[in-house]
């Protein structure tokens, strides 16, 4: 895959990293949520914009049902892989 980013961990593995299409939203919140979402970014050394998704993203996957994440885990693998087998190999391992 095109742009694709990888990382060797000091065990050896290989951390790859897909980008994934994005549309870009607006986005209106109250001055001090704003404040202390900037505090929490700096106290964790990232981006406000890397916070936000990562907030939106834990809240998302707490809300889905277990087999909602399944099925969206199955579609991303899916989309990587690019066939159903390579998909079911990588499951049943």
């Amino acid at each position: 895959m095109k742009n694709k980013k990888e990382i060797i961990t000091e065990e050896g593995f290989v951390l790859k990293f897909y980008p994934r299409k994005t549309k870009e939203i607006s986005l209106q919140l109250s001055t001090d949520v704003v404040d202390l979402l900037r505090k929490k970014a700096e106290e964790r050394e990232m981006p406000l914009e890397a916070l936000l998704k990562f907030y939106i993203g834990q809240g998302l996957r707490q809300d889905l049902s277990k087999e909602e994440a399944k099925e969206l885990a199955l579609k991303r693998l899916k989309s990587r892989k690019g066939s159903e087998e390579a998909v079911e190999a990588d499951l049943a391992a």
